[in-house]
């Protein structure tokens, strides 16, 4: 008893001392933190309780998913490693046939291989749409296309539809992944076929490589159709000066000089080298901007740098140690000390053709410089030579300017036809961009489905539902199984809780507290006297009605066996006023048609025919008598009145047992008659909803009630699911049984008493 966290049950005096000796401060111990316990141990208590029930759900989410596992196709995956090689071929058009040869991985050259370019390759190489599971709909497609069908003629599928079909499922199944910190990329593809799955990522590369080849090709023949509409213009321009500078001469009268004079030669001369000064600076240049760029293939396809004899030799170098390397990387592994002396003579490589480089960038840079210079000289010289001739005549001069014309345009398009010759010369084979470095073998074991991981997850998608299942029927159900629920779910105090009775103890319920006074049942009952007795002293208690809100719920039993409890020490009477269904007669053993009160109050029997003693006890019982149809009207009667009153002057405490609250008006009128009640509410049985609504009818009707009575309370689930203890089961339980002789031992104080056990809830419904 000195225990705190056993306060659910009212402290009881012992059975030696009468129930009116406890102290005023024991009556009734409020819990010291109702809603203290957190919200995750109440779930976890619920789940403890429903776990049968819990597993249903699991053990058929497993299940389910394990048979969709067997039935699902397997599916396989394949996969092959590609390496990319950066090239450049010998054009000299740095924008002209790059094709995706010039993309390092890092800039990300393995997207290339994922662009529906590629995968339309594959396709058609493989013949792919004419397998069912590249273009077989799905089960919305499939729905959509039978509503269709259902309101139009069915079309055939074309051809682009099931390219289409086969390019996203293609897509879909399709993993490119770079391998970290190497020059590798990972391809896989699932299939259900495993030899498909291996042919398809080796057959990736090939057709990457081919789509690459057919870039260039098409950027070539793009430039080579540019410079010839180009060239075509410029030929157009230097026909038509030259023509325009015939016809000049021909209307003013103008020879053409001999070119051996001397003025006239020099400013031809001085003109021709301006001009080729001209185009030496803008190849300068052209030469310096792609020397400049930060791209490195473009670099590398500049005429100045790749005609370079020292870069040519550096390149051969590197591409030497390239392919030994990758030789001695297949043969014997980056691990072998071959392999790392390869891979510092490919950085040395590496390092020398970036010096080379360098060195012929400087060159270009001294050519620039110097291809300026003269072009300033030449420009000053010729403006020199054209101000001593300043004093030409005008037709002379524009004579002259029309020749200077006919000569540029003969040198723009002299050096866009060498352009044109260059671009012709890009369709040489080039070293190809990708390389497939370890062909995918062809799989044994599928990837899908796996099997414990769908069980699992099946399992753990049944565990959620039946969780919240039982919350959802936990909060649906919603009745006072703790008892502490009586406080913070009623807000009532807690008279007593009655355990639940099994066996042959429920057919003798009525009178346990006489029949077998040292069990756990009859401690509660005299709980709930004290509770009666030390509120006497506050206030009149003679009269008491017990009531509940529905039936079935044990207050007849527990309005017995109260009274008798009280009777120890007092005079008391059961007053039996349920008269539409009338229990206590039986319930106390009385034969059947004994006069009772609905007899008295017809005046059909007197006082003393009706009121009835108890075998075994000082108890007085008035039953109902026979079932009375106009019950109420009787109870409203001024003959009912009286007669409580002349009850009082014979009787120290009258217990009245009254219909339930919710099916008939009959306890708001007994009401009147009652200093207080007492409810009585059934453990997990009367759903919460109901019991409140009870309580505000007797609220309204103005009837004091002094508490709740929770009956039929099972202590040991309550202390193995929510964590409470009765108060008698764990420490007096070896204390009391059928006989009250104490335990052999304290080992035995956690068993329960043959008395006190579960019952069905449909047998303590006296």
């Amino acid at each position: 008893m000195n225990n705190p966290d056993r306060n659910q049950m009212v402290p009881v005096a012992p059975s030696f001392l009468s129930p009116f000796d406890v102290a005023p401060s024991t009556t009734h111990v409020v819990p010291e933190a109702a809603n203290s316990t957190p919200v995750i141990v109440d779930y976890w208590r619920l789940i403890v309780r429903e776990r049968r029930h819990l597993l249903v759900p699991v053990l058929l989410a497993a299940l389910i998913a394990l048979v969709v596992g067997l039935r699902t196709t397997p599916v396989y995956e394949a996969t092959s490693s590609v390496t990319f090689e950066s090239t450049k071929g010998p054009v000299s058009i740095q924008d002209v046939g790059g094709g995706l040869a010039n993309v390092s991985v890092e800039d990300g050259a393995s997207e290339f291989l994922e662009t529906s370019d590629v995968a339309l390759r594959v396709i058609r190489d493989l013949n792919l749409t004419s397998r069912p599971e590249f273009v077989a709909s799905g089960p919305l497609q499939n729905l959509i296309a039978d509503i269709r069908a259902a309101w139009s003629a069915k079309e055939p599928t074309t051809e682009n539809q099931l390219e289409e079909r086969a390019l996203n499922y293609f897509h879909d199944h399709l993993k490119v992944v770079k391998v970290h910190q190497r020059p590798l990329v990972k391809v896989s593809f699932q299939s259900q076929d495993p030899q498909l799955a291996a042919a398809i990522v080796n057959q990736v590369p090939a057709a990457f490589i081919r789509a690459d080849m057919d870039a260039r090709y098409s950027a070539t023949r793009e430039a080579d159709q540019w410079l010839n509409e180009r060239l075509a213009q410029l030929k157009a321009n230097l026909d038509r000066s030259e023509q325009a500078l015939a016809e000049y001469r021909r209307v003013n009268g103008i020879v053409a000089r001999d070119s051996d004079e001397g003025s006239d030669r020099q400013i031809s001369i001085l003109n021709q080298r301006l001009i080729d000064a001209r185009g030496r600076l803008a190849a300068a240049q052209d030469a310096q901007k792609q020397a400049s760029s930060s791209d490195w293939g473009r670099v590398m396809g500049t005429p100045a740098i790749a005609n370079n004899p020292a870069v040519a030799r550096a390149r051969e170098l590197q591409s030497g140690a390239e392919a030994r390397l990758a030789e001695l990387r297949s043969q014997m592994g980056e691990a072998h000390p071959q392999y790392r002396k390869a891979a510092s003579e490919l950085t040395q490589a590496q390092d020398d053709l970036r010096r080379q480089v360098e060195a012929a960038r400087r060159e270009i840079s001294g050519e620039l410089e110097a291809a300026r210079a003269n072009e300033r000289q030449i420009a000053a010289s010729l403006a020199a030579a054209r101000q001593t001739y300043q004093n030409l005549g005008s037709k002379e001069i524009a004579a002259r300017q029309m020749e200077q014309e006919v000569q540029t345009n003969r040198q723009l398009y002299q050096t866009f036809l060498g352009r044109l010759r260059e671009v012709t010369a890009a369709g040489d084979f080039v070293k190809p961009p990708a390389r497939l470095v370890d062909p995918a073998q062809v799989p044994t074991s599928p990837v899908k489905p796996q099997l414990v991981l769908m069980t699992a997850i099946g399992a753990l998608l049944g565990l959620l539902v039946g969780f919240f299942a039982i919350v959802l029927m936990d909060q649906i159900r919603n009745t006072l199984r703790r008892t502490d629920d009586v406080e913070t779910k009623l807000g009532r105090p807690l008279l007593t809780a009655i355990p639940k009775l099994s066996g042959a103890s429920t057919r003798k319920i009525a009178r346990m507290q006489t029949l077998m006074p040292d069990s756990l049942y009859a401690e509660a009952i005299r709980t709930l006297a004290t509770s009666v007795a030390l509120a006497g002293m506050e206030k009149d208690m003679k009269v008491v009605a017990i009531s509940s809100a529905m039936d079935d719920e044990g207050k007849t039993a527990v309005a017995c066996n109260l009274a008798a409890a009280l009777a120890t020490t007092r005079r008391v009477l059961l007053l039996d006023a349920d008269l539409r269904r009338p229990s206590v007669s039986a319930a106390m053993g009385l034969p059947p048609g004994t006069p009772g009160l609905v007899q008295l109050l017809t005046r059909r029997a007197s006082l003393d025919q009706c009121i009835k003693s108890v075998r075994s006890s000082p108890l007085r019982v008035l039953p109902a008598g026979r079932a009375a149809s106009n019950a109420l009207d009787l109870l409203m009667s001024s003959r009912f009145d009286k007669l409580i009153a002349e009850l009082k002057k014979h009787f120290d405490t009258i217990i009245i047992d009254c219909p339930p609250v919710q099916l008939v008006s009959d306890t708001l009128v007994l009401g009147r008659a009652a200093s207080s009640m007492i409810f009585v509410a059934r453990s997990d049985s009367t759903p919460l909803q109901v019991t409140r609504r009870a309580l505000h009818r007797i609220d309204k009707a103005g009837i004091p009630v002094l508490g709740v009575a929770l009956n039929a309370h099972d202590f040991a689930q309550a202390d193995r699911f929510y964590g409470e203890s009765s108060g008698y089961g764990h420490d007096y339980a070896y204390a009391y049984g059928r006989t009250g002789e104490r335990r052999r031992s304290s080992g035995s104080r956690s068993s329960s008493v043959p008395t006190v056990t579960q019952v069905a809830p449909d047998t303590q419904t006296t």
